[in-house]
This record gives structure tokens, C-alpha cells and sequence, in this order.
């Protein structure tokens, strides 16, 4: 295996506006049926994905989906709880869909929530892979956009990624991610000697055809520092509110950048923005995005299990 080398030599923090595709997985639910499997996308029959949608292949990857899922959140003293929880995220291998009654046409609202089958237990191989991928012990961030745009491959320990997706000229957040220490630099075709899971090996990095990425991890949770988080609800059955996306104020969190800087764009269409900020700016950034969530009746997530 090619020899591991810490390559995040960048000394100043971004914060890193990153927009992916921002469509809910189209489910193709069968008549009279109250759930359904949809398989691993990346599954290709004709021009189509096989999840069961109408939708062309490049369109369906990297869809977002609502997902219930035990997990672990902080409450408003700081304390962590745990609860069966709703939040937007991706998820590419096989999941069991349900309908929720949500209008047709609110791309806020989710019309199905998804729940989990093992990656180790799939009966397809997908191609596609989860990133950024918010299970286990620590989030994880190992290659989106990496071999287009480099300076996401240097990024420095402490730098602010903030996930989401525009929806009508608004930009929705989906996951905080604070980057924990130096990346890993590796290559695709060499992953074994990683520190991560069997799992996450699965999930993400055996979907990898050729290239050298960076792997990051996201700092997790402790008492009185900043940390990686995902907007989340409690999951309520058969409530639409409980699928809702998380619009970020981009104007409120601008207001606490320094005059002139470009800051978070709400209709970035491009795949992501990136601002060079130091410490202090970056933690009333994320202090300010922490208190958005919070007075819009959302959780901050911090941890979620592998599903078994």
C-alpha cells in the first residue's frame, strides 16, 4: 500500500460553503404498499437508477434523504441527549421508504423518511458513496469534489464545512462539519491502511474508482468547544414537520464576518464557496449558525450509530 502523508499544510481556517444536489430520492412507492425497498443507487437499468424513480442516473446520486435514526443531540444546557431523531442527509445504500403526508410540491418538506438496512447486509452493489458520511463514532468527510477543486484537499484543522443545498435561492443546510486535526491523504485504489471502519470502508471509500483524496474527520462533541453537528428534529410518525429542511440565515451569518469579505451566498449554484477567516471569526460563525438551529426549533445532532 502507497505510504499515508498528513497534506493539510494550510495554516488558516476556511469556512467552506459546500453546495451538492439538493433533490429528495425520488421513491416510486407500489400501489396499496406502506413501504418499500429502495436498493443502492448507482444501480443502473437502461439510462435509469433501480431505486424505483423516474429519474435519470446522474440526477438520483447524491440525493438527499430524511432519515429517522437514533442518535444523539445536545439540549440548550449542553447536555447530551438521546433520541429517535429526523434529519436531511445522504445515505446511498439501501434503505426501507415510507410516505409522509406532505404537500407535492414543497421541496422543504420530506415526502418519505427513510430507516436503514446494514451496508454489510445489501444484496446490490452500489456505485456511488456516502460523503459526508455522519455515522459512527465521528463524522467523515473523504472525497466530494476533491479531484475538481484542491484547495479541499489542504484544508486546515479547525476550518468550518458547511453542507447544504440551494432550493429556490435559499441555501438549506444539512450538516456542520469542523474539521478535527490534519487529513489523511490517500489513494482510492489503496485504502485498507485507513483508520476507519468495515463499515465505512462499505459505505464510501470500496465506491472509489481512481484518484487521491484527503480523508477528514469531524471534531466530535465536548463540553464547552465547538463541534460538528446536523440540524435534527425529534421523529414524530406520520408528521410532515418533522421532515422539514433547515434554511440558513446567510445575511445573519455574514453580519459576523469582517466588512468587505464575500460572504455565504444564498443562491450559490456552483459546487462550493470558500472564505479564509481566522479563529475568533470562525467560532461567532459557528456560534451564530448554532443559535439559527436552535430558535428554528431544530436539534444540533452529534452522533449517530452504524445501523445493524
Amino acid at each position: 500500500m502507497r505510504k499515508q502523508q498528513q497534506t493539510t499544510t494550510a495554516s488558516t481556517p476556511l469556512i467552506v460553503q459546500f453546495c451538492h444536489p439538493g433533490g429528495e430520492c425520488q421513491v416510486k412507492m407500489p400501489d396499496g404498499a406502506t413501504s418499500t425497498v429502495v436498493p443502492w443507487v448507482g444501480e443502473i437499468v437502461g439510462r435509469h437508477c433501480n431505486s424505483g424513480c423516474t429519474g435519470k442516473v446522474k440526477k438520483c446520486s447524491h440525493t438527499r434523504r430524511l432519515i429517522s435514526h437514533a442518535g444523539t443531540y445536545i439540549d440548550g444546557s449542553g447536555q447530551p441527549k438521546q433520541a429517535q431523531l429526523a434529519f436531511w442527509g445522504e445515505w446511498e445504500a439501501e434503505t426501507v421508504a415510507a410516505p409522509l403526508s406532505a404537500p407535492p410540491r414543497d421541496r422543504e418538506l420530506a415526502h418519505w423518511v427513510h430507516t436503514f438496512k446494514s451496508p454489510l447486509q445489501t444484496q446490490r452493489v452500489g456505485s456511488f458513496n456516502t460523503d459526508p458520511c455522519v455515522f459512527g463514532k465521528s463524522f467523515k468527510y473523504c472525497c466530494c469534489q476533491q479531484r475538481k477543486r484542491n484547495s479541499l484537499r489542504h484544508l486546515a484543522p479547525g476550518s468550518l464545512v458547511l453542507f447544504g443545498s440551494t432550493i429556490n435561492k435559499q441555501f438549506y443546510l444539512d450538516t456542520v462539519f469542523l474539521v478535527d486535526g490534519e487529513g489523511i491523504q490517500y489513494d482510492a485504489t489503496a485504502t485498507e491502511g485507513l483508520p476507519v471502519s468495515e463499515e465505512y470502508q462499505e459505505l464510501a471509500l470500496k465506491r472509489l474508482a481512481t484518484g487521491e483524496y484527503t480523508f477528514y474527520r469531524g471534531k466530535t462533541f465536548r463540553a464547552g468547544e465547538q463541534y460538528s453537528f446536523v440540524p435534527a428534529r425529534r421523529f414524530k410518525k406520520g408528521d410532515p414537520e418533522c421532515g422539514r429542511r433547515f434554511k440558513l440565515d446567510a445575511d445573519a451569518v455574514n453580519d459576523c464576518l469582517p466588512r468587505g469579505v464575500i460572504g455565504l451566498i444564498s443562491g450559490l449554484r456552483r459546487s462550493h464557496h470558500y472564505i479564509m477567516v481566522d479563529g475568533e471569526i470562525l467560532a461567532s460563525v459557528w456560534a451564530e449558525i448554532l443559535r439559527q438551529v436552535r430558535e428554528a426549533d431544530f436539534l444540533p445532532a452529534v452522533r449517530f450509530a452504524w445501523p445493524k
